[in-house]
């Protein structure tokens, strides 16, 4: 079943402000690049904007996946 352009137009979106609400709620990360990746599956498993969010967070702040997203990497180096 392929996906029509409006509904392929509301995932970006919809993508899009997921990660906007994340740059926000952590501007100390704010965005970096491969973040797209992990939000995108949680969003089509999800399937609305403030779950898909919400559950993000949850998986940054789990262990030390935020770490690993901070500027500069300064987790990998330890």
């Amino acid at each position: 079943m392929s996906q029509s352009s409006t509904e392929r137009y509301n995932l970006i979106e919809n993508l899009r402000m997921v990660l906007r609400l994340y740059a926000v709620y952590d501007p100390a990360i704010g965005y970096v690049q491969g973040m797209n990746l992990m939000a995108s599956a949680i969003l089509l498993h999800m399937k609305e904007v403030n779950p898909s969010f919400v559950y993000l967070k949850e998986v940054m702040n789990y262990g030390k996946l935020r770490d690993f997203y901070l500027q500069n990497f300064d987790f990998l180096k330890e």
